[in-house]
């Protein structure tokens, strides 16, 4: 049985696009994959006789046979070109060449659905750093996302230097995010790091760390919400957490269970994303007041009298320590150092990182208005606490 019988056999009724028919029969198909920037190459697999928008959608879901991203164009059987809008117009067997060879072009344009792949996820933030959830609590539309490609030269290199007075914009320029409301995001942390309200906003406590940051933005996702559509999975498992009825125990019990959910799915997610290269550098200052004392005494034995004398005296001193850090996200590692073919190297997408999170928004948000409620009901005092 090949790898796309299996795909197709294993998805849930819901979930497959289209039912096989008499003429969906398998094909034994050699694809030729044609790239000017490198060497053609040729996988052979089946595939069904179906239109070419349901075939794509087939040779996008695995990395390691052939993944056809939206740079990755059909040819016709006079080796044109054809349009993604034109693909559900088009059967299979309609473009093969003889001996059901079928043609692909990759060109060097930005394949976007590999890049969407990159923001599809919510995250959590642990020990200080933005850490990427395991499991997905949203898809993405491809063709619904706001994508912006060629900003200006002004636009496109940026590098500044930026001193951090609090615990919150420490952490929130360590993991590039950018642009935060402060108010509406700590009430939420207190929540989901199961610290109380007062440790939370300890996070407005100065500290002394700058930063030294070279930013090259290559591209930008702005994510609107009806490119975004939730998975069961997630859905299953917050309306599961949220069954028990709201005895003080039940609730104390899904508050438990929406926290579970926040470590798999992620506490946020964002709904503008910046792609291209950093290189952050972290000094850090940590000023330690220490105490010194010194304590002499002395003891007289006379005949007639003891005597007793002791004094302590302290001293302050300052002891100062600087740390340094150096982070980097996308591009050619290997020549960090150089920093011109550094950023050359980024003039290939497939090394751009996710090198801004904006317009963070806590994960629940994402639910309908009545989980929404019911999701704010059960952590609700602890929310409105905070703000």
């Amino acid at each position: 049985m090949s790898f796309f019988t299996k795909l197709f056999n294993n998805k849930s009724k819901d979930d497959r696009e289209f039912k096989y028919e008499p003429d969906d029969r398998e094909l034994k198909i050699t694809i030729q994959i044609k790239n000017k920037e490198s060497s053609d190459s040729t996988i052979t697999c089946k595939l069904p006789n179906k239109n070419l928008a349901e075939i794509r959608n087939l040779l996008m879901r695995k990395d390691d046979i052939f993944r056809m991203g939206t740079n990755c164009y059909f040819l016709n059987e006079t080796s044109h070109r054809i349009p993604l809008e034109d693909e559900i117009e088009y059967k299979l067997k309609e473009i093969l060449q003889p001996e059901n060879i079928l043609n692909i072009i990759q060109t060097s344009d930005t394949d976007w659905s590999r890049l969407t792949d990159k923001c599809d996820h919510g995250f959590k933030i642990r020990e200080g750093r933005v850490e990427k959830a395991h499991y997905k609590a949203f898809e993405i539309d491809t063709n619904k996302v706001v994508k912006k490609s060629k900003l200006s030269e002004t636009d496109r290199l940026v590098k500044r230097q930026k001193e951090c007075k609090t615990n919150f914009d420490e952490l929130c320029n360590r993991n590039l995010i950018a642009n935060v409301d402060v108010s509406a995001i700590l009430p939420w942390l207190s929540v989901f790091l199961g610290t109380s309200i007062e440790k939370t906003k300890n996070m407005h406590k100065e500290v002394s760390t700058k930063y030294n940051s070279i930013k090259v933005k290559k591209a930008e996702f702005i994510i609107p919400e009806s490119s975004i559509k939730l998975t069961k999975e997630f859905e299953h498992d917050v309306n599961e957490a949220l069954s028990e009825n709201n005895t003080n125990e039940k609730i104390i019990d899904k508050i438990r269970k929406l926290k579970e959910i926040t470590e798999k799915y992620g506490s946020f997610y964002a709904r503008h994303i910046v792609f291209g290269g950093a290189i952050i550098e972290e000094i850090t200052e940590t000023s330690n007041l220490r105490n010194r004392s010194s304590r002499v005494s002395f003891q007289a034995n006379a005949n007639v009298t003891n005597a007793n004398f002791s004094q302590e005296t302290e001293h302050e001193s300052i002891e100062s320590e600087h740390e340094n850090n150096v982070h980097v996200f996308g591009g050619d590692m290997s020549i960090r150092k150089d920093e011109k073919a550094w950023i050359e190297s980024l003039n290939d997408f497939r090394k751009w990182d996710i090198i801004e999170y904006d317009e963070i928004c806590p994960i629940f948000d994402l639910l309908n208005n009545e989980l929404r409620r019911k999701v704010l009901e059960a952590l609700g005092q602890r929310i409105l606490a905070g703000k």
